[in-house]
């Protein structure tokens, strides 16, 4: 209804290979707090300020203000 699409893709294969965030052009993502962790800690993350990301969902367990903060 509004244009958009959906891409589901393993967890592991995003904490693998996070440039597929970037690369499939994602602009929401549902992403628990140790995947983001994850993510974070990959020397890919250099460069996370530049994918298209606009707004990360979480659950599955607490979301520390230090881990809201690096997002």
């Amino acid at each position: 209804m509004t244009g958009g699409s959906s891409i589901v893709v393993a967890a592991w294969r995003v904490a693998q290979r996070p440039e597929c965030v970037r690369s499939l052009g994602a602009t929401w993502a549902w992403l628990t707090p140790g995947l983001l962790e994850t993510l974070l800690a990959r020397p890919e993350a250099e460069g996370i300020r530049d994918w298209p990301l606009r707004f990360i969902r979480s659950g599955s367990a607490q979301v520390t203000p230090d881990l809201i903060v690096r997002c």
